[in-house]
Formats: C-alpha cells, structure tokens, sequence
C-alpha cells in the first residue's frame, strides 16, 4: 500500500463518515442526530460554553433548573469541545450546526488517531487503518451518537502514542504531549480521563523499562491533573451540597450484562436482532471482524514454539486443570448443587458465582504462566497486552458484580476494586462505559493481528486480506440514521424580560424538559430541566405537579416574577389556567393557539412564628414508631415516619410540659423533603379531650422553598393562633401512594 501522510488519511477517514451520516447531511443546521433528547441538550451546552468562561461564577448556573444553583454540575460540562465548536458559534454558526460539526468529526477524529498510533508501533499503514476503523466506527459508538461527549474519545490514543514515542527516544516533549492530551481528555469526556487509569496504569506495568522511566511519566499525569482541578472542585462542591453521589444500586443498574457483548445497537443494518437482556446503556457490542482477526492473530501466536521453564509449564497445566475443575463445580450448581463428605471434611457447590470466579482467576494465571504467556511476557508482546487489556476493559464494563442473563456470573468483578478510588464509588454511575477503553484496546490488537496473521504472505495478498477486513468492520456499524427537528423557538411575550425565569407547563417527558432548556436561549433562565441528576427541588416540583397541586406554585413565586408558558394542546392546559389565575398569575399577556402566557407575581415568603421552643413532655402517632427523643433532639439522621403511604388518616400528638400561648409549629424532615405532609391540618388543645383548628395547609410550595433554603434539614414553619394550648396534634388529610410521612424533628413555639 502507498503510504500516505496523516493528513491524506484524516480526509478519507472524514469521507467515510460522511457517507455513513449522509441523511444528517441536508439537515447539518436543523436537524439532530438520532433523537430530540441529549443532542439537543449537547448542543445547548455548546453553545452555553462559548459564551461564559468555564468553571467560574455564573458559568455552573447554567439556565436550567432555576433558581438552584450550580445546575452545569448535574451532567457533563462538554468543555473541551469548545475548542470545535466555540468558533463555530463566535462566527456566526448555530449551536445546532456546532453539534452537528463536531458529531461528524468525532468519528475521523478518533480514527485517525488510532491510525497514527497503529501505524507509529507496527509501521503498516494497512494496520492503521484496521485500527483507525475499530476505533473510529465501531457499533459501540453507534449505540451512543446521542452522547456527543462520548463519542469525543480521540484524545486517548495520541495519550498512548506519547508514550510510546516517549519510550523510544525519552524526550521531554512527548511527556508534555502526554500530560496536555490526557487533560484534553478530561475536559471533553470525564469519564474516559477516570475510566483510561487502569488502562494506562497497565500499560506502564508492561510496557515501561526501565523502572525510573515511570517517575517522570507518574509527574507528567499528576501535572495532566492540574487543569481539571477547577471542574473537580465544582462537581465536589456542588454535588456534595446536595448529597447527590452515585448509588451503588444506581452502579449495578448501568453496568452491561455478559450478553450485551452480542447485543447490537437496533440501528446496526448487519446485525440487528433483539438483545437478550434489556439494561440501560447495557448494548456494548463491538463488532465481529475485529474479534475474529485478534483470535486468529492469537491463535498464530499461541501456535508458536516458546521457550519456557518447565516449573512455570507445571503451574499452568496445574491452574488449567483446578480451573477446569471449578467451573465445572459452578456449572453442577445449575442443577440445585451438591454436597460431599470426604474423610470428615464437607466438600459442597450450591452457587455458580464463587467456583466461577475461582476458575476465571486460575485461568488467567494459567495464560501468564503458559509457555507462551511467559514469552510474551518477557518479548512485552504489544498483541498480548492489548488483547489483555480488551478482555479487561470488558470485565469492567460488568460493574462490581457481573451478571449473565440478569443472574449473578462472578461474585465480584474487577470494577469492585476500582471502587476503592477516589470517585469510583460515588461520581460515576455506568461502567458500562469502559467500553471504549474496550474498543481502544480491540483497535491495537486488532493492528498487532494483522501484522501477525499476514507475516508470511505477499503484498497482494496482505492488501485483499486488509481490504477485507477494513469492509467487514465498517459492515459491523453500517447504520440508517435518524435526523429529527430541532425543537421549536417561540416568539415571546415583550413581558418575557420582566420574569426572573420561565416555568413551561406541563413539564412533561425528558424530550419537553429539555426543548424547555432549548429555547431558554432565547430568554434567560428556565425552571425546567433535564441532566444526569435530578435535583431535589426540581424532583419535589414534578411529583407535585404530575399530582395536580397548585400549592407548589406558591413556592415557586418566592423566586418570581415567573412567565408561565401553558400548552393549550395538553389535557391538563384548563386545569393549569385556571389555577395560575386564582393564585394572582395576569392572563393579559396573550394567548394563540399553542400556548399562553401568565405572568405570575412575586410572592413574599411567610414569616418565621415568633415565640420560645416549648418542651414536649410526651407523644404518640396514630402510625409509625414514635420515639419523643428521635423528634427533639435536632439531629437530621433520627426520624419518624409512617407505616404506610399517606392516605389522610395519619395523626401525630404531642404534649407540652403544662399550658402555653402556642404560636406556631416547625417541622424538620431533613433529607426526607419529598416526604412532606400533602394536606396538613393542626389542631390544638388545652385538656386532650376538645380541640380546635388552628391552620390548614398544603405545603408543597413551602416544602419547595425550604428544601432550595436547607436541603439539608428542610423545615416548614406553620403560624398558630394565639391560644393556649398544652396539647398540639398533626393531622395528615392529603394522600399520596407514593411517598411517606416523614418528621426528623418537631418544635412547638410560644411563651
């Protein structure tokens, strides 16, 4: 093959990727990719980045989710990807146009920087463009053309290619190309900075001789550290003050069953087929071609004659046949298991995951201390390692406890030590996504293969071979592509600009959230709002919302002037009207035919009761278990809650240490803030015996203030009459049958 120069290759690979995406192509300023969902919502942030300066001041506010602060923390911040789209949108280009500039670039991007790795450690340029299409277009990438920061991968092998070259000759320069590509990396996609550690980390522990090389390349990656440093410190910040980590249920949700591996995105032509086991993010197939290719370059190799210590051959034979062994104890267990006694000792498998777990251990023991394990080892096989590091990569892409067919496979997978990391745990909830590391790694075998497989034949030859498997792997991927509309821009109200923000009704699905985020371009700041967190308050505001309850919006004007943009093609449109207008939202600001407009007013929030804590002396609750100590002992952690879903009928009493002038009631729920009371009602009393009104509510908008004022304590202050009571009572009347009833702590005012 002709040798053609990075550049030459760059337009081919750009060729391809217009041909793939040519349905966007007369759309490239009006349409998106796939779905109206997280491209329009890419495509925002884009253009969001291009006019704020990242990582300080009211950059984190975003537009969405108003008035919270810090919203560009509940997701990725798309940063390094500025550096395509910025100049896009400063001369004069739209963010739809941006997204759609940088979507097609990804693919050529990320090919061509495995070609010139490829090409840089086994001097084909055929290689290279087997690498350069497994990385650049593999069905993974098909399967997330939503998720534009993930498919911005490129930075990581010219990360690799640094450190090769810087093995090879050890300048100072390919460390410095090395630290500015892995921060590059951070700031385009997060999760590929965290996910590339063990990656690398393995790379250098095969790779790196001598041993003192690793200390200039461990400063270089600190210093690669140093530009993220502002972002780390706001997602910390931000996140933190919400309490909003990662779940370790969350964890095992988005992580990829076993047979995912042969779960193709629907949009592949080849291989399209139902997957076997539906999970979220959970379709990580890679392609075939590739695969076969690495297998048969392994299978050339194995086959070689190796020199090897016949004490090592004995410990893999040995670990071959205890692996053996135990998977067919794990394999037994499907069948209800088996026990045996033998010379007083019990021998038993009644569970596949842990003799499955000891087998896959003995057999990687077994490859490494093989004959050609060994040599491969000490030759530092770059078709070894690569192919190793695909196979793990894939092991954690199954999360903490990897799974075949939903059922447990292996009682821990290697994510679970992954997790003892900083952020592992509780920043990163889909390691489903080390899939890329996967396909990186599947590239560079793929070369290696290659290499190996056609050594001894011609050039005609080794060129239809390449071309053959170039086609099957681009096969692998063909896709027809969906382009969608971008949503609809609005034409605003004049009175647009005397609103603190706007609250588009009814909030409806992920899609509406983020067209509502979409057209905030357009005005300022939005109430809705869509990321990969869903901040407390927002969540309060939706579940109130989906009930009907218009005490929410009561709320929500304590951050006002509010412009109210109501769907007149929604069921609900009358309902939302009607209760706009009886709570002082002016109707005069115009209506057509898909929507109207109300502005609603500032609203004062109420007055803290006046008065002195009083002391409870005793209590009781109509359900739960109630403990006095657990609701005046000011610690959030200790609470009561009911035994079942509020229904109406739920009464809380408590007692005073003798007659007071009770002035109002607080009520602490700490992190519980969704578990407020949906109809309150609070009832005095002098003897226990006769009671009195003392306040009605329906607190869903002083719930959403108070959780934006201390989402950690979450307090909601009720006014009393002015009367002398020694008994106070909580009566519960609204119903929900999603949510509890929950108090950490409960104060009494008065003198």
């Amino acid at each position: 093959m002709k040798v053609r120069s990075p550049g030459t290759w760059f337009l081919i690979y750009c060729a391809v990727a217009l041909v793939l995406f040519r349905a966007l192509l007369p759309h490239i300023a009006s349409g998106f990719p796939h779905d109206p969902g997280d491209p329009v919502l890419s495509a925002w942030a884009l253009w969001w980045n291009a006019h704020h300066l990242p990582f300080v001041g009211r950059w984190w506010d975003g537009l969405a989710f108003y008035p919270e602060h810090g919203s560009l923390a509940f997701s990725d911040h798309r940063v390094g990807l500025g550096l395509i789209a910025s100049p896009i949108l400063w001369l004069g280009g739209g963010p739809v146009l941006a997204h759609n500039v940088v979507f097609l670039l990804s693919f050529p991007l990320c090919a061509i920087g495995a070609h010139v790795l490829a090409r840089e450690i086994t001097s084909s340029d055929l290689a290279g463009v087997i690498a350069g299409l497994t990385f650049g277009f593999n069905p993974y990438r098909m399967d997330h053309l939503p998720h534009l920061e993930l498919l911005a991968a490129w930075w990581l092998p010219v990360v690799v290619l640094a450190l090769h070259r810087y093995l090879r000759d050890g300048r100072l320069r390919w460390l410095v190309l090395f630290a500015a590509s892995l921060s590059l990396q951070g700031l385009t996609c997060g999760y590929y900075f965290f996910f590339a550690v063990p990656l690398l980390a393995l790379w250098i522990l095969w790779f790196v001789r001598p041993v003192r090389r690793v200390i200039p390349i461990a400063i270089a990656w600190a210093a690669a550290i140093v530009p993220l440093l502002p972002a780390l410190v706001g997602y910390t910040h931000f996140l933190g003050r919400l309490n909003l980590p990662r779940e370790y249920p969350e964890i095992r949700e988005f992580s990829a069953d076993m047979t995912g591996l042969i779960s193709p995105s629907p949009l592949i032509a080849l291989w399209h087929s139902s997957p076997l086991l539906k999970r979220q993010e959970g379709d990580i197939f890679i392609g075939v071609f590739a695969i076969a290719l690495v297998a048969a370059g392994v299978l050339l190799s194995v086959s070689r004659p190796s020199p090897a210590a016949t004490r090592l051959r004995r410990v893999s034979i040995a670990c071959l046949l205890l692996a053996v062994i135990f998977e067919a104890a794990s394999l037994s267990a499907l069948t209800g298991g088996w026990s045996l006694r033998i010379a007083g000792a019990s021998i038993a498998a009644h569970e596949t995951a842990r003799p499955a777990t000891i087998a896959l251990v003995l057999l990687l023991i077994a490859a490494l201390t093989s004959p050609a394990g060994a040599d491969a080892f000490r030759r530092r096989s770059p078709l070894a390692f690569y192919t190793g590091a695909a196979v793990l990569m894939w092991l954690f892409a199954l999360g903490p406890v990897p799974l075949f067919l939903g059922e447990r496979a292996l009682y821990r997978g290697p994510y679970s030590y992954l997790m003892s990391l900083p952020g592992f745990a509780t920043a990163f909830r889909v390691p489903a996504r080390f899939t890329m590391m996967m396909a990186f790694a599947l590239a560079m075998a793929a070369a290696f293969a290659f290499v190996r497989v056609t050594a001894n034949a011609s050039a005609a030859v080794r060129r239809a071979f390449g071309v053959s498997i170039a086609a099957g792997i681009l096969l692998d991927s063909w896709i027809a592509l969906p382009v969608v509309p971008a949503p609809e821009r609005w034409q605003w109200p004049a009175e647009v600009s005397r609103a603190a923000a706007v609250l588009e009704l009814p909030l409806g699905g992920d899609s509406d959230e983020i067209a509502a985020v979409w057209r905030s371009m357009d005005h300022g700041p939005v109430i809705n709002g869509y990321s990969g967190y869903d901040p407390p308050h927002h969540r309060l505001l939706r579940l109130a919302l989906e009930r009907r309850d218009p005490s929410v919006l009561s709320g929500v004007a304590e951050y006002g002037p509010i412009l109210v943009a109501v769907d007149n093609n929604s069921e609900e449109s009358g309902f939302w009207r009607n209760a706009l207008s009886s709570i002082g939202a002016a109707s005069s600001l115009g209506s057509d035919s898909r929507r109207t407009f109300l502005m609603l007013p500032r609203q004062e929030r109420s007055p803290t009761p006046v008065g002195t804590p009083l002391r409870l002396i005793a209590g009781s609750a109509s359900t739960g278990q109630f403990v006095l100590q657990d609701l005046t002992d000011g610690n959030p952690l200790t609470h009561w809650r009911s035994t079942e879903l509020q229904r109406g009928d739920e009464r809380l009493d408590v007692q005073l240490d003798g007659l007071h002038r009770v002035s109002g009631v607080i009520l602490s729920m700490g992190l519980h803030g969704e578990a407020y009371p949906r109809q309150l009602r609070i009832e005095t009393s002098r003897d226990g015996a006769t009671w009195n009104i003392a306040g009605d509510d329906a607190p869903a908008g002083m719930a959403f203030s108070a959780i934006l004022r201390d989402f950690a304590r979450v307090q909601l202050s009720f006014h009393v009459p002015d009367v002398e009571s020694q008994y106070v009572r909580l009566r519960q009347l609204g119903r929900d049958p999603h949510a509890f009833w929950v108090i950490t702590d409960i104060t009494v005012l008065g003198r």
